[in-house]
């Protein structure tokens, strides 16, 4: 009997340790797939939605002379409405020859976004705001503000840049800084135009 336990092998501690450090790796990729994947997925959101509607917008400038949603000529965007944006969508921009930004909704207007905390359909409105010609964002999962104002801007500052939060302003985080995302679930953003 002795002599059957002396012959079985069982796993040393170096054989467990390399096993546990190949694990350890593992799950390190996977973890770093997710965050390119949600990295990509927010670069989708700014260049086909946000950057889209930047686009569609100085082209139909270059076209028409005329700013989109500026019915009265004043050099002020009008604010738009569900009912303008379609209108938008579905003829003033195939009148100029413009395509509508793609979408990954059946409105042109509208793109559902999802981040860690929060998802929801946000909708972009040409409006002017602040003394500015804006697309006005509204109920933007705020991790994803955050994360498309560090790509627009360069770092996350919700008050300074082209990208910048709308409304109240966080008082609890210190200057410039943005809330907290798994408090403050949503926020709605303006994109500066001009």
């Amino acid at each position: 009997m002795r002599k059957d336990l002396k012959n079985q092998k069982g796993f040393t501690l170096v054989e467990l340790a390399i096993v546990l450090v190949i694990i350890g790796l593992i799950l390190a990729a996977m973890l770093k797939g997710q965050d390119l994947i949600r990295s990509g997925r927010i670069k989708q959101y700014y260049n086909k939605f946000i950057k889209g509607w930047e686009v569609v917008y100085h082209q139909y400038e270059d076209r028409t002379g005329k700013l989109l949603g500026d019915t009265d000529n004043d050099g002020y965007l009008d604010a738009t409405t569900d009912d303008k944006m379609v209108t938008i969508c579905n003829t003033t921009l195939p009148h100029a020859g413009l395509t509508k930004p793609v979408t990954n909704t059946n409105k042109c207007y509208q793109e559902n976004m999802s981040g860690k905390y929060y998802s929801h359909v946000v909708t972009a409105y040409l409006r002017t705001l602040s003394n500015h010609n804006v697309i006005y964002l509204t109920i933007v999962p705020t991790d994803i503000a955050i994360a498309i104002d560090t790509i627009v801007d360069g770092e996350a500052d919700y008050d300074e840049g082209n990208f910048r939060l709308y409304g109240t302003a966080p008082n609890n985080n210190g200057p410039g800084q943005w809330p907290d995302p798994s408090s403050t679930n949503y926020v709605n953003c303006i994109y500066i135009l001009d």
